[in-house]
């Protein structure tokens, strides 16, 4: 789970810190995963995968990307297209357009490119938990994105990781198939699809670090 991929900022914004990689790390990361071995895949590609339809690759590792920046066009994208790695990056559509966020036309390329998943994160990205009708977030932000690329989004994320039995069956009932949430941990065969673990990437990683988090 990656958010930012930029220059990493002061003291001054330490949740901005914890959340960006800078691109030289990134890079690096990016390139310790190609010399041994890994394959990133889709979340898409994991429903496969699971469900039988393809075979599964060397290593296969899904690269998640929350709330659409626009550095993951800037910085991040370039790298993971030298390599060939597929990624999901999760799209704020009420955010589409502003100064730190994708644009529609870097959303469509991104999703024409076949290396990049274009996944749901909501309209506003509130708490879902607390609204008396989640499905509202979630219906809108689908119907908006699947306009935009002109097919079936099924790659969901729960606004910072937050969701319940109700939340759960609103993505469900809207035709998801994946969901991803901050639960801190490998995702399993067992595994509910719509409540995945992930292994948060923060900008204070190491290299070695990096690496512990992949070398069970």
């Amino acid at each position: 789970m990656y958010h930012y991929i930029r220059p990493r900022p002061g003291n001054d914004d330490p949740l901005g810190q914890r959340l960006s990689v800078d691109p030289a790390m990134f890079q690096a990361q990016m390139d310790w995963l190609a010399q041994h071995g890994f394959t990133p895949i889709t979340l898409s590609e994991l429903a496969a995968l699971r469900a039988g339809l393809i075979s599964a690759p060397s290593h296969p590792i899904v690269l998640t990307f929350d709330d659409g920046y626009r550095d993951f066009y800037q910085n991040a994208f370039p790298i993971l297209r030298a390599h060939g790695f597929h990624a999901t990056i999760f799209v704020i559509t009420g955010f589409v357009g502003q100064e730190r966020y994708l644009t529609w036309e870097m959303i469509t390329e991104l999703d024409r490119s076949g290396l990049v998943e274009i996944g749901a994160h909501t309209v506003h990205h509130p708490d879902l938990t607390t609204l008396p009708h989640p499905e509202t977030e979630i219906r809108a932000c689908t119907e908006i994105l699947e306009r935009a690329v002109a097919h079936a989004v099924t790659a969901f994320a729960y606004p910072a990781g937050k969701f319940d039995a109700r939340v759960e069956t609103a993505v469900r009932e809207a035709g998801f198939l994946q969901a991803v949430t901050t639960q801190p941990r490998w995702a399993t065969p067992d595994d509910d699809p719509l409540a995945l673990p992930r292994l948060r990437v923060t900008g204070d990683l190491t290299l070695a670090q990096f690496a512990a988090l992949l070398t069970r």
